[in-house]
Parts: structure tokens; sequence; C-alpha cells
């Protein structure tokens, strides 16, 4: 369920962050830190203490967010032309 909240909050924070940047890394590099950011902020207030494996799962949200942010990137860009 947790994979499923990440991706809607990964989702989101693409399509803010690329309507708000122009250049597509620095987009996606920002959607991703925002979404590992808040998704990591949301299991710290859910559980009410930071997971034992919260590194581990910081990378694997980030890899995820960074590639759902790169997807929905390119599908923007190529609505835009």
């Amino acid at each position: 369920m947790s994979i499923l909240y990440l991706s809607l909050i990964a989702i989101v924070s693409a399509v803010v962050w690329h309507r708000s940047q122009r250049r597509f890394l620095l987009a996606s590099a920002l959607s991703a830190i925002s979404a590992t950011l808040l998704f990591e902020l949301l299991t710290y207030v859910e559980a009410g203490s930071l997971d034992s494996f919260f590194m581990i799962a910081s990378a694997f949200a980030f890899g995820l967010s960074f590639l759902i942010s790169v997807a929905i990137g390119l599908l923007m860009r190529r609505l835009r032309e």
C-alpha cells in the first residue's frame, strides 16, 4: 500500500515541478527529492518514529520517484509540442 502512496505523491510532485521548472533534469531531480522527503515525513508521522531501514527506503523511494518524474516529464514535454 505504501508504494501506491509513494507513486501518487511522486506523480503530483512531478506534475508540479515540471510545470514550474523548464529544465528537464532539474525538475526531475527536485521532484524526486521532494516526493521522497514528503513520503518519509508521512511515514514518520504515521509510525511515530523512524523506521530502522529508512535509509534503504529513502533510496528506493528516490529511485522510483525519479523514474516516475522522468516519465511524467517526457509526457508533458511531448504534449507541449
